[in-house]
């Protein structure tokens, strides 16, 4: 009876979370990331780094047999995963030895975060990485109580599919790997084997990157390698010769070379403004300043509490920030610090159940008034720090740097976080659509130019144009496409001014299209020299 009771509560975990995300879903493609990462996973081909296998073999099979809004149908699955991934945490903090009301409470303070909300809302990579994750963890859990060569092969597995999504885990695997590996019980010639075993048990989860080489050879219409290097260019370092090897391609990709990491520029001062910007934002904004003592509460009983785990959650903890410190800026911290907000709620778990159970040491029959304090922690550790955010926020006052930003827009501008109504990139796609010119090539920057990847490719609208994510080691391609068609019938359409590509270029005209979204024609001969622009 007592199990069939920690089943209703993980199931209602699960139910009500996931009626939450849904409810809250952007119900359409989206701008930035999240309309490639539909594109790509409705149609197949390459996302932007590290390429997301995973998520894009998942979404192309949620894409076929989820109805509705084709965006919308990807956007389920970040939901349906970010539901799971609490399901999973909940039986991690289970397998910690803690009762089922305070695992409920973790899930439930990880799942009200603002970065995780806003991830399972939206089409995004992180809830699928989260989910895998603490299914790894939980299997790493379970094969150190129960050794046995079956659950060494399953957890190897899930540690590997953590890394064939999102990277932000991949300290905490190879931390949990080498837990495995230094705890493995059996001696001499068997220990070998559970070891070898491991290892390629862990390679094969990672065997989801050969879809990027069958996609990259697969001439399929979206592939971010091709669309974003530029050979003639040298862009990021290619040559012809490497840029036609595919394992220069596809390392590339996969170790995000594209981007400019933080190591080179780390110092004590660096360092020390990354760890107050995670500070703030992890409780400031993800779990409120009334978050600290109880971490200090579940920290410093650790040990006591957990038995032999202890070392492990707490070893986690310390090395979850590590990957955010050395890759992420800007936008960027929020969704990097999810390692330690997860781990936080684990953690945050433990120092509510040490305070209720002095609590119910204190005072007699205090079983009711635990319940409340319970609904109580809930309540602080959840609304003060959507409280926080959102007021600072609207504040004309508070340093704009310390304010939260998800990554990307949209950005939420609701007490509670939602974006079902957010129907503004379909509208600005369509219109577009409409009224550019027959065979012509649209221009965009990247946070808009995915829009038209999805209702391009997706829903096969516009079949006659071409669409050019532009940078300006691209302006080459717009002279291809000049000299190869002329601007006189297959003209160019700019979803930015054209005169941010010389101060010599002007426009002859303009469309409004959407609120304030202008289109720009041009169908005069582009200069043969950018540099002279």
């Amino acid at each position: 009876m007592k199990s069939n009771r920690v089943h209703y509560l993980a199931y209602s975990v699960f139910l009500f979370f996931l009626a939450l995300y849904l409810w809250g879903s952007a119900p359409s493609v989206m701008y930035h990331d999240s309309g490639e990462l539909q594109a790509v996973a409705l149609t197949g081909g390459i996302t932007h780094p590290t390429g997301y296998p995973t998520f894009v073999m998942l979404g192309n099979m949620f894409g076929r047999i989820i109805p509705g809004d084709k965006g919308h149908r990807i956007t389920v699955m970040s939901a349906l995963f970010g539901a799971l991934t609490l399901c999973f945490l909940f039986a991690v903090i289970m397998k910690l030895g803690m009762p089922a009301i305070y695992a409920a409470l973790g899930a439930a303070l990880f799942g009200f975060t603002l970065t995780f909300w806003c991830a399972a809302i939206r089409t995004e990579v992180y809830t699928l990485s989260c989910f895998f994750f603490s299914l790894g963890l939980w299997l790493t859990l379970r094969t150190l109580d129960k050794p046995s060569l079956s659950n060494l092969i399953i957890t190897g597995v899930s540690l590997g599919l953590v890394l064939t999504n999102h990277l932000m885990f991949i300290i905490m695997v190879i931390f949990l790997l080498i837990v495995l590996l230094i705890r493995e019980p059996a001696p001499g010639i068997k220990r070998m084997t559970h070891v070898s075993v491991l290892l390629l048990a862990f390679c094969f989860g990672l065997l989801p990157y050969l879809y990027l080489f069958w996609a990259d050879s697969a001439d399929l219409p979206l592939n971010y390698i091709d669309y974003t290097v530029e050979v003639r260019a040298n862009q990021f370092g290619f040559t012809h010769e490497s840029f036609n090897n595919p394992f220069e391609r596809i390392l590339w990709l996969v170790s995000s070379n594209e981007y400019k990491h933080n190591i080179t520029s780390l110092n004590l001062r660096h360092l020390a403004k990354q760890i107050q910007h995670r500070g703030i934002y992890e409780y400031g904004y993800h779990y409120g300043p009334l978050a600290l003592p109880l971490l200090f509460l579940g920290i410093v009983n650790l040990r006591r509490k957990l038995g032999g785990k202890w070392l492990i959650i707490l070893g986690l903890f310390l090395i979850s920030p590590i990957f955010g410190i050395l890759f992420a800026k800007g936008r960027m911290i929020p969704v990097f610090t999810l390692p330690l907000t997860l781990c936080s709620a684990i953690i945050l778990s433990l120092g509510s159940w040490r305070l209720t159970e002095w609590f119910g040491n204190k005072y007699r029959r205090a079983g009711a008034r635990q319940n409340m304090l319970l609904l109580i922690l809930l309540g602080a550790l959840v609304v003060i720090p959507h409280a926080i955010r959102y007021h600072t926020g609207k504040s004309m006052h508070f340093p704009k740097h310390y304010k939260y930003e998800f990554e990307q827009a949209p950005h939420v501008e609701t007490f509670v976080p939602s974006f079902r109504n957010h129907w503004e990139p379909r509208i600005y796609g369509e219109s577009v659509l409409d009224a550019a010119p027959d065979s012509s090539m649209i221009i965009g920057k990247w946070n808009e130019i995915t829009v038209f990847f999805y209702l391009h490719h997706s829903e096969g609208l516009r079949p006659d144009i071409t669409l050019e994510p532009y940078s300006h080691v691209h302006y080459v391609r717009l002279l291809d496409w000049q000299e190869r068609y002329g601007v006189n019938s297959h003209p160019f359409v700019f979803l930015f001014p054209v005169e941010l590509l010389g101060k010599n270029l002007s426009v002859k005209d303009s469309l409004n299209v959407y609120g304030q979204n202008y289109i720009y024609f041009y169908n005069d001969s582009l200069p043969s020299d950018f540099n002279n622009q």
